[in-house]
């Protein structure tokens, strides 16, 4: 029995060294196998030293003998190796060098994130909040770590798991809805964007408005009973405000009529639903500012009166567009019960376009009392017309107003005098502009000076803050002022797949194939000593 007991120490240390291998392997000493090995590999050790199997008597022939010191040796070639396999993976850690050898890079960043990210000049740093109900830590740090090791000297990540320190979001000024932080310099100079959505595509062109330098302005035209824009009520724009800063763009006012013109400085202009008639001169200025290749974006409402003056509708038609006089009903997408009147009209149908390049049936948008819009000019060489969003064909245009707005029971049904739909609530008109001085020659060439954009909703309630986190109602929003603004320039970069030419390994399947390359060399190991210490202990 004493021999048996012996050979319980060479037993234990073969199965604590595997038990130390599968901490370094696996880099983790709460798996269940890893676990089972040191312990086991311990209490067989520990079992052999204090059984009386180690004598203090047989020590010096231990330290002595021939026997022994080849056992010493063994130790310390084993101690050797385990001593390079803990170097080399604290060197893999510290220097961080992959290959991806799948076909279609499922691994890698794109070339144009890659130089994007290779060609900063200042420091860059991205900080997302992970939470692992909709976002994975495990797979923000496969994203992150590739953009920081394309440019390990200006890129730093960290990682904010909200629960645990909530108070890094007050740091960064991260809302409901930021999932990533993004900081480009430093001091004073440094320009910050918060974006929504996680995934290359979003963070590179983050990354690109950033670097463009200083932020375009965007003006909000005011003096007309608009809808404020420094506004937290249920009804104002403060929430639509902050998201326009997030994407690394500046928001101000301006009073036409104390203006000589639009500011040069402008990106673009915004006019939501005055209440009040807008000045012959402010009118006149905005229509100009357009025609000579500027950028507005005009949102406006149903009147409670048929036939009532409406500076937005006005503007619009100049450029083609028309606002229809009536409220877009739909009572047959009502979601979450709305009221029955079915004026929240829900849209899936996008026309492709720049603006809506990436929403589906998928990223439904809805809309509260709004006018149909449609283009009613002609396209042509230089002037596109579209028919940005659509209701599903079961909505109609009532233009019996009275009966929704000055009635104690509101109420629409679809008659002869009101439009069918499908109806667009949204219309975009863009003309590129000829150089007069290359009228004649070039024009033909194409040689255009600038581009005139204009977005016409007819609502907008959407956009408010009580409405503006609803469905994909920001995105539109904030794609419609990134199009006007000339900032849709970003990278497309299309989602990375594996191709066919792998086999899924379900986990069970996995986890045993695992523990088999793990465990037999182990078993063969000790089978081979077993064997060596019978041979050797019936000889004695």
């Amino acid at each position: 029995m004493t021999r048996w007991l012996r050979f319980f120490g060479i037993l234990g240390l073969v199965v604590f060294v595997f038990g130390l291998l599968g901490v370094l392997v696996s880099n983790s000493f709460t798996l269940p196998i890893v676990m089972f090995h040191l312990v086991l590999g311990l209490i067989l050790m520990l079992l052999w030293l204090f059984s009386g199997a180690a004598k203090i008597s047989n020590l010096s022939n231990l330290v002595t003998g021939r026997r022994s010191r080849f056992a010493g040796n063994v130790i310390l070639y084993t101690v050797v190796f385990v001593g390079l396999l803990v170097v080399i993976n604290y060197m893999a850690n510290r220097h961080d060098l992959r290959w991806d050898l799948t076909e279609a890079g499922a691994y890698s960043l794109s070339d144009q994130s890659t130089s994007v990210v290779a060609a900063l000049k200042k420091p860059l740093k991205i900080v997302v909040v992970s939470d692992e109900m909709t976002l994975p830590e495990r797979q923000v740090k496969d994203l992150t770590s590739l953009y920081q090791g394309s440019n390990p000297s200006h890129v730093t990540t960290q990682i904010i798991d909200a629960r645990a320190k909530p108070q890094l979001l007050d740091t960064y000024g991260i809302k409901q809805g930021n999932v990533a932080y993004l900081e480009y310099g430093e001091g004073d100079k440094k320009a910050v964007s918060r974006i929504n959505d996680f995934s290359e595509q979003a963070l590179t062109n983050a990354i690109i408005k950033l670097t463009h330098g200083d932020a375009k302005k965007i003006y909000f035209v005011q003096g007309h009973d608009e809808l404020g824009i420094d506004s937290d009520a249920p009804v104002g724009l403060k929430t639509l405000a902050d998201s326009i800063r997030d994407e690394h763009l500046e928001v101000a006012g301006i009073v036409l009529s104390r203006a000589a013109s639009v500011p040069a400085d402008a990106a673009a202009v915004v006019l939501v639903s005055p209440k009040k008639e807008l000045l012959p001169e402010e009118k006149k200025m905005l229509i100009d500012y357009v025609k000579g290749g500027g950028r507005l974006l005009i949102l406006s409402d149903p009147h409670m009166k048929k036939g009532e003056k409406d500076d937005a509708r006005d503007i619009a038609t100049v450029f083609g567009i028309e606002i229809g006089d009536n409220v877009v009903i739909d009572q047959l997408q009502r979601p979450f019960m709305a009221p029955t009147l079915g004026a929240q009209p829900m849209v899936l149908d996008y026309a492709n376009h720049g603006i809506t390049k990436n929403f589906s049936q998928q990223t439904p948008t809805i809309f509260n009392i709004a006018s149909s819009v449609r283009a009613t000019g002609k396209n042509d060489e230089t002037t596109t017309y579209t028919d940005l969003v659509k209701t599903g064909p079961t909505a109609w245009g009532e233009t019996n107003l009275e009966a929704i707005f000055n009635s104690d029971d509101a109420t629409a049904q679809l008659d002869e005098d009101d439009l069918p739909g499908p109806l667009s609530l949204a219309a975009v008109y863009e003309k590129r502009l000829v150089d007069p001085a290359k009228a004649d020659a070039e024009a033909k060439e194409a040689n255009f000076q600038k581009i005139a954009r204009l977005v016409v909703f007819g609502d907008s309630d959407w956009v408010m803050n009580q409405n503006l986190g609803a469905y994909a109602n920001r995105d539109l929003f904030l794609n419609a002022l990134n199009w006007l603004a000339g900032e849709e320039g970003g990278v497309t970069i299309r989602p990375k797949s594996l191709r066919a030419s792998y086999a899924p390994i379900p986990r069970a399947s996995f986890a045993l194939f695992v523990a088999s390359s793990f465990v037999v060399p182990e078993l063969l190991l000790i089978l081979g000593l077993f064997i060596w210490w019978r041979r050797k202990t019936a000889v004695a």
